[in-house]
């Protein structure tokens, strides 16, 4: 985890596996285990089943479905995540390759949604930033003078953004500004290009 002070606050980078950050045991496993967790709860969003419908599907108790849908999946294994996945319709692929280290890594890349969606956003004046919460839980901050468009924006302009696209953009309508979320999480913060 990276600590820079940026605009008189202390931020901190995490890297690509936040139980790493966290210093817990098994990290891999439990970010994999988050990651199916998280791609079972976008396909009951996506097909708009209620959890008593999926529960069905799935031959699990609407508790038990819950554990899932709020986060712990406290009692799950990595395999009984994979077959809710399968009786929900998912196709589940697994690859194997040769290690660039002495240790392998494990890894889950989600194909069907893995494309970020915003599920909320707003400006913060007092940050001079705008908070962009994904569906999967992760907020992003980033300063506004960075996004093209909106670094000369006014204040109440910058704080009327809209979610669009089902999550995918955002809007902002009286500066006739669109950027993507997924390309905010890859450091596209504009039309012309890439932040460095």
């Amino acid at each position: 985890m990276k600590t820079e002070i940026v605009d008189g606050e202390i931020a901190r980078t995490g890297g690509a596996n936040v139980f790493a950050d966290l210093g817990l045991s098994n990290p891999e496993e439990r970010l994999l285990k988050a990651r199916l967790m998280s791609a079972i709860n976008e396909e009951i969003r996506r097909r708009a089943l209620t959890q008593q419908q999926a529960g069905k599907l799935v031959r699990l108790k609407q508790p038990e479905l819950s554990r899932i849908a709020n986060g712990p999946g406290a009692g799950f294994s990595t395999d009984r995540l994979i077959e809710v996945l399968r009786h929900l319709g998912c196709d589940v692929e697994i690859s194997v390759s040769v290690a660039s280290g002495p240790v392998g890594e494990l890894r889950c890349q989600e194909t069907v949604s893995n494309e970020a969606r915003a599920s909320a956003a707003h400006y913060s004046r007092s940050r001079d930033a705008f908070a962009i919460r994904l569906r999967n839980g992760i907020e992003l901050l980033i300063p506004r003078r960075l996004l093209q468009g909106l670094a000369q924006a006014t204040a109440a302009d910058a704080s009327r953004i809209m979610i669009v696209d089902k999550g995918s953009g955002l809007r902002w309508p009286t500066l006739d500004v669109d950027l993507t979320v997924p390309g905010l999480v890859s450091g596209v913060f504009g039309w012309s290009g890439r932040h460095h």
